[in-house]
Protein backbone atom coordinates (compact mmCIF):
# COMPACT_ATOMS: atom_id res chain seq x y z
CA UNK A 1 0.00 0.00 0.00
CA UNK A 2 1.00 3.50 -0.79
CA UNK A 3 -0.48 6.70 1.35
CA UNK A 4 0.62 10.09 0.55
CA UNK A 5 0.55 12.93 3.19
CA UNK A 6 0.58 15.53 0.53
CA UNK A 7 2.81 17.02 3.56
CA UNK A 8 -0.80 17.13 5.85
CA UNK A 9 -0.11 16.38 9.65
CA UNK A 10 -3.76 15.41 9.87
CA UNK A 11 -3.84 13.54 6.71
CA UNK A 12 -0.16 11.10 7.81
CA UNK A 13 -1.79 10.43 11.35
CA UNK A 14 -5.22 9.09 9.33
CA UNK A 15 -2.77 7.04 7.05
CA UNK A 16 -0.50 6.35 10.34
CA UNK A 17 -3.70 4.96 12.20
CA UNK A 18 -4.86 2.91 9.62
CA UNK A 19 -1.73 1.09 8.83
CA UNK A 20 -0.96 0.11 12.19
CA UNK A 21 -4.68 -1.58 13.02
CA UNK A 22 -2.42 -4.78 11.60
CA UNK A 23 -3.10 -4.38 8.57
CA UNK A 24 0.68 -4.56 7.48
CA UNK A 25 3.54 -5.79 8.45
CA UNK A 26 5.92 -2.92 8.05
CA UNK A 27 5.89 0.41 7.59
CA UNK A 28 8.53 3.19 4.98
CA UNK A 29 7.82 6.85 6.41
CA UNK A 30 9.01 9.98 4.99
CA UNK A 31 7.51 12.49 7.55
CA UNK A 32 5.43 15.51 6.28
CA UNK A 33 6.48 18.95 6.07
CA UNK A 34 3.79 19.93 8.28
CA UNK A 35 4.97 17.64 10.91
CA UNK A 36 8.20 18.78 11.10
CA UNK A 37 7.14 22.61 11.16
CA UNK A 38 4.72 21.58 14.15
CA UNK A 39 7.37 18.97 15.46
CA UNK A 40 4.50 16.94 16.38
CA UNK A 41 5.41 13.06 16.04
CA UNK A 42 3.16 11.76 18.43
CA UNK A 43 0.98 9.89 16.20
CA UNK A 44 4.02 7.52 15.35
CA UNK A 45 4.62 6.71 19.36
CA UNK A 46 2.04 4.13 19.69
CA UNK A 47 3.03 1.94 16.19
CA UNK A 48 6.91 2.24 17.55
CA UNK A 49 5.94 1.23 21.00
CA UNK A 50 4.56 -1.92 19.75
CA UNK A 51 7.62 -2.65 18.31
CA UNK A 52 5.69 -2.85 14.66
CA UNK A 53 8.56 -3.01 12.21
CA UNK A 54 9.33 0.67 11.08
CA UNK A 55 11.68 2.61 8.52
CA UNK A 56 11.85 5.98 8.44
CA UNK A 57 13.59 7.37 5.70
CA UNK A 58 14.84 10.83 3.84
CA UNK A 59 12.76 13.85 6.50
CA UNK A 60 13.09 11.50 9.26
CA UNK A 61 12.22 12.66 12.98
CA UNK A 62 15.19 12.88 14.75
CA UNK A 63 13.73 12.98 18.21
CA UNK A 64 12.14 9.48 17.90
CA UNK A 65 14.35 5.93 18.21
CA UNK A 66 13.65 3.99 15.35
CA UNK A 67 15.55 2.61 12.10
CA UNK A 68 16.40 5.55 9.41
CA UNK A 69 17.80 5.69 6.91
CA UNK A 70 19.20 9.08 5.95
CA UNK A 71 22.15 11.24 3.81
CA UNK A 72 24.57 13.47 5.88
CA UNK A 73 23.17 16.65 4.97
CA UNK A 74 25.56 18.73 7.05
CA UNK A 75 27.92 16.69 5.16
CA UNK A 76 26.07 17.71 1.63
CA UNK A 77 26.08 21.70 2.70
CA UNK A 78 30.18 21.37 3.61
CA UNK A 79 30.13 19.44 -0.39
CA UNK A 80 28.77 22.55 -2.18
CA UNK A 81 30.11 25.19 -0.85
CA UNK A 82 33.37 23.11 -1.09
CA UNK A 83 32.84 22.94 -4.90
CA UNK A 84 31.61 26.59 -5.81
CA UNK A 85 34.61 28.01 -3.95
CA UNK A 86 37.16 25.58 -5.83
CA UNK A 87 35.43 26.95 -9.25
CA UNK A 88 36.43 30.52 -7.91
CA UNK A 89 33.28 31.53 -6.51
CA UNK A 90 33.28 34.23 -3.45
CA UNK A 91 30.16 35.87 -2.80
CA UNK A 92 28.15 32.90 -2.43
CA UNK A 93 23.96 32.26 -2.12
CA UNK A 94 22.05 29.52 -0.32
CA UNK A 95 18.73 29.11 -1.52
CA UNK A 96 16.62 27.08 1.07
CA UNK A 97 13.39 26.06 3.22
CA UNK A 98 11.86 27.31 5.98
CA UNK A 99 13.77 26.54 9.33
CA UNK A 100 11.67 23.45 10.20
CA UNK A 101 12.86 21.38 7.23
CA UNK A 102 15.60 19.73 8.88
CA UNK A 103 17.25 18.50 5.28
CA UNK A 104 17.07 22.06 4.40
CA UNK A 105 18.42 23.60 7.70
CA UNK A 106 21.15 21.11 8.06
CA UNK A 107 22.43 21.75 4.48
CA UNK A 108 22.75 25.22 5.00
CA UNK A 109 24.86 24.49 8.17
CA UNK A 110 27.15 22.49 6.30
CA UNK A 111 27.60 25.48 3.84
CA UNK A 112 28.48 27.71 6.37
CA UNK A 113 30.55 25.51 8.40
CA UNK A 114 32.88 25.00 5.21
CA UNK A 115 32.69 28.91 4.53
CA UNK A 116 33.55 29.44 8.56
CA UNK A 117 36.55 27.21 8.48
CA UNK A 118 38.14 28.85 5.37
CA UNK A 119 37.30 32.46 6.51
CA UNK A 120 35.59 33.10 3.58
CA UNK A 121 32.62 35.77 4.15
CA UNK A 122 29.15 34.87 3.93
CA UNK A 123 26.35 38.12 3.43
CA UNK A 124 23.38 36.90 5.33
CA UNK A 125 21.35 38.83 2.81
CA UNK A 126 22.39 35.81 0.34
CA UNK A 127 20.57 33.37 2.61
CA UNK A 128 16.94 32.41 1.14
CA UNK A 129 14.50 30.52 3.14
CA UNK A 130 12.13 30.03 0.35
CA UNK A 131 8.67 28.77 1.30
CA UNK A 132 5.37 27.67 -0.39
CA UNK A 133 4.93 25.20 -3.14
CA UNK A 134 3.61 27.22 -6.10
CA UNK A 135 5.59 28.34 -9.05
CA UNK A 136 4.23 31.76 -8.43
CA UNK A 137 5.02 31.69 -5.01
CA UNK A 138 8.63 30.56 -5.14
CA UNK A 139 9.95 33.04 -8.29
CA UNK A 140 9.26 36.19 -6.61
CA UNK A 141 11.02 34.91 -3.40
CA UNK A 142 14.47 34.02 -5.82
CA UNK A 143 14.00 36.62 -7.87
CA UNK A 144 14.67 38.91 -4.94
CA UNK A 145 17.96 37.83 -5.04
CA UNK A 146 18.68 39.00 -8.16
CA UNK A 147 17.52 42.70 -7.67
CA UNK A 148 20.44 43.25 -5.52
CA UNK A 149 22.52 45.62 -6.02
CA UNK A 150 25.80 43.01 -5.40
CA UNK A 151 24.82 40.31 -7.40
CA UNK A 152 26.21 36.36 -5.99
CA UNK A 153 28.30 35.11 -7.92
CA UNK A 154 27.58 31.10 -7.23
CA UNK A 155 24.14 29.33 -5.85
CA UNK A 156 23.35 26.28 -4.21
CA UNK A 157 19.99 25.41 -4.54
CA UNK A 158 18.45 22.90 -1.98
CA UNK A 159 16.48 21.68 -4.99
CA UNK A 160 16.50 21.51 -8.83
CA UNK A 161 13.67 23.84 -8.93
CA UNK A 162 14.48 26.02 -6.80
CA UNK A 163 17.89 26.26 -9.07
CA UNK A 164 16.15 26.34 -12.45
CA UNK A 165 14.52 29.04 -11.62
CA UNK A 166 17.35 31.06 -10.23
CA UNK A 167 19.16 30.13 -13.23
CA UNK A 168 16.18 31.46 -15.23
CA UNK A 169 16.37 34.82 -13.67
CA UNK A 170 20.17 35.06 -13.99
CA UNK A 171 19.41 34.71 -17.73
CA UNK A 172 17.18 37.91 -17.23
CA UNK A 173 19.53 40.05 -16.10
CA UNK A 174 21.87 38.88 -18.58
CA UNK A 175 24.32 36.72 -16.40
CA UNK A 176 26.19 33.81 -18.03
CA UNK A 177 25.66 30.57 -16.32
CA UNK A 178 28.48 29.11 -15.71
CA UNK A 179 30.71 31.68 -16.17
CA UNK A 180 28.98 35.29 -14.78
CA UNK A 181 27.16 32.72 -11.83
CA UNK A 182 27.96 29.14 -11.08
CA UNK A 183 24.70 27.09 -9.79
CA UNK A 184 24.90 23.96 -7.52
CA UNK A 185 21.36 22.29 -6.89
CA UNK A 186 20.85 19.52 -4.81
CA UNK A 187 18.64 16.27 -6.24
CA UNK A 188 20.10 14.81 -9.41
CA UNK A 189 16.78 14.13 -10.76
CA UNK A 190 15.12 14.83 -15.03
CA UNK A 191 15.12 18.50 -14.65
CA UNK A 192 18.72 18.72 -14.06
CA UNK A 193 19.79 16.74 -16.77
CA UNK A 194 17.21 18.77 -19.62
CA UNK A 195 18.20 22.43 -18.12
CA UNK A 196 19.88 25.17 -19.36
CA UNK A 197 22.96 24.72 -19.49
CA UNK A 198 22.79 21.36 -17.66
CA UNK A 199 22.64 21.76 -13.39
CA UNK A 200 25.74 20.42 -11.47
CA UNK A 201 24.36 18.69 -8.88
CA UNK A 202 24.92 16.80 -5.18
CA UNK A 203 23.30 13.47 -6.21
CA UNK A 204 21.11 11.88 -3.21
CA UNK A 205 20.58 8.24 -4.98
CA UNK A 206 16.95 8.13 -3.86
CA UNK A 207 16.60 4.67 -5.55
CA UNK A 208 19.67 3.39 -3.25
CA UNK A 209 18.49 4.91 0.02
CA UNK A 210 14.35 3.04 -1.24
CA UNK A 211 16.57 0.02 -1.12
CA UNK A 212 18.40 0.12 2.10
CA UNK A 213 15.10 1.30 3.66
CA UNK A 214 13.22 -2.07 2.17
CA UNK A 215 16.09 -4.17 3.31
CA UNK A 216 15.96 -2.55 7.17
CA UNK A 217 12.52 -3.48 6.77
CA UNK A 218 12.43 -6.64 5.46
CA UNK A 219 15.10 -7.44 8.26
CA UNK A 220 12.85 -6.18 11.06
CA UNK A 221 9.72 -8.01 9.87
CA UNK A 222 11.27 -11.29 9.37
CA UNK A 223 14.37 -11.58 12.52
CA UNK A 224 11.92 -9.59 14.90
CA UNK A 225 14.94 -7.49 16.04
CA UNK A 226 14.43 -4.49 18.22
CA UNK A 227 18.04 -3.00 18.01
CA UNK A 228 17.80 0.00 16.04
CA UNK A 229 20.00 1.37 13.08
CA UNK A 230 20.93 4.08 10.82
CA UNK A 231 21.89 3.99 7.44
CA UNK A 232 23.79 6.62 5.86
CA UNK A 233 24.19 6.43 2.03
CA UNK A 234 26.89 8.30 0.37
CA UNK A 235 25.85 11.15 -2.09
CA UNK A 236 28.48 12.69 -4.69
CA UNK A 237 28.66 15.26 -6.82
CA UNK A 238 27.55 15.37 -10.86
CA UNK A 239 29.42 17.73 -12.33
CA UNK A 240 27.55 19.26 -15.85
CA UNK A 241 28.06 22.52 -17.30
CA UNK A 242 26.64 25.15 -14.45
CA UNK A 243 29.78 25.01 -12.54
Amino acid sequence: MICLSKDALEKEKKNIEMLSNGSVDGVLISVARESLKLQDFSHFNNIIAQNSPVVFFDRVPNELMANKVIIDDIENGYKAAKHLVSKGCSKLAILTNPEHVITGKNRKIGFIKYLDEYNIAFNDSFSLQISGKKKEEIEPQIGALFNKEILPDGIFAINENFAVIAMKFAHKKGLNVPKDLKIIAFTDGMISKIANPPLTTIAQHGYTMGVKATELLLDQINTKKEKKHIIVVPTNIVEREST
